[in-house]
């Protein structure tokens, strides 16, 4: 499966405790998945595709619009602040 890029509506301001939520439910699925900005998921490998839907389920139940990638490569993710 490739890399999936998941952006949540740009207003997140709005919307930031729904994607505490989205990231909490995609990591029971895959530890590795990484929030490279506040509204946008990066899954990889092969649960990538069932993070993607479940994300979206999430938004969707919040009316919150969202879009899916498929991306051939990462070329640079942000290391968060420790």
């Amino acid at each position: 499966m490739k890399d999936l890029l998941i952006v949540v509506s740009p207003s997140t301001g709005k919307h930031l405790d729904v994607c505490k939520i989205m990231k909490m439910e995609a990591q029971k699925l895959d530890k590795s998945l990484q929030q490279p900005l506040e509204s946008a998921f990066l899954a990889t490998g092969p649960k990538s595709f069932e993070i993607a839907m479940l994300l979206h389920r999430i938004a969707s139940e919040n009316n919150i619009p969202v879009a899916i990638f498929e991306i051939e490569s990462v070329l640079s993710v942000p290391i968060p602040a420790a």
